[in-house]
């Protein structure tokens, strides 16, 4: 009986790693960096027409904590895939949750998304970029179901300019066990918020270091600690 050849293994391509979906999607396994996993997704969601789609993700620490983002954008006509990332020291889980979508739409109208809104010049169209969200009060502010006020009022401000008049977001909540895609990006979410801790933290440490005779050779980033209580300023207790 004759061997079956082994196909060789690619040199810096892992196999897929299968993903059983959940009952409310097609018993389908999904390498989720296969890009499969959109097709399957728009399906779900009763799309049939689409430009783009962006799946993202924050992980923020509270007001005024550190917060990390992340999104994959994923071209429909050219099937090219994005993976953007972005966190800061300043935030908040909402617009830890908000910020992927920015800076999505930021890279594809000056990329790809001016192949997609030529293909629509002349007949009154806009491209349609879908957004898939694990946060179901983005999705319903994001469609404007709820007001867009606030102190993330500037964000969405900023997020409107950037799509003007050439493209439109349609917003959806789905769960984050839904979304092989929505995994991906909140685990990088989280890592990016962590690793950014950990770093700004470090260079504190570095920066109000003593020097042999007992002094501080630098300043603190946020020198707060030797002013008078009624000095500081509002929002530093």
């Amino acid at each position: 009986m004759a061997k079956k050849k082994r196909e060789p293994v690619k040199k810096g391509s892992p196999p897929p790693v299968p993903i059983d979906l959940p009952n409310e999607l097609p018993k389908t396994r999904i390498n989720p960096f296969s890009g499969l996993g959109a097709e399957e997704l728009m399906r779900h969601l009763g799309v049939t027409a689409w430009d783009a789609l962006i799946v993202g993700d924050g992980s923020g620490s509270g007001v005024g904590g550190t917060g990390g983002w992340a999104a994959t954008m994923i071209d429909r006509h050219t099937c090219y895939r994005r993976l953007l990332l972005g966190a800061m020291s300043t935030c908040s889980s909402y617009l830890a949750e908000l910020m992927p979508t920015l800076q999505a739409m930021l890279w594809y109208r000056e990329t790809l998304g001016r192949a997609a809104v030529a293909r629509l010049a002349g007949t009154g169209g806009v491209a349609t970029v879908h957004v898939v969200t694990d946060s179901q009060g983005l999705a319903l502010t994001g469609n404007k179901t709820l007001d867009r006020g606030g102190p993330a009022a500037p964000v969405w401000a900023a997020l409107d300019r950037a799509c003007g008049n050439k493209y439109r977001l349609v917003w959806h909540w789905v769960r984050r066990d839904q979304v092989d895609l929505n995994r991906l990006t909140d685990y990088l979410s989280r890592q990016g918020r962590l690793e950014l801790t950990a770093a700004a933290t470090e260079a504190s440490r570095r920066l109000t270091m003593l020097d042999d005779s007992g002094r501080q050779t630098m300043h603190d980033f946020n020198p707060i600690d030797d002013l008078p209580a009624d000095s500081l300023p509002p929002g530093a207790e």
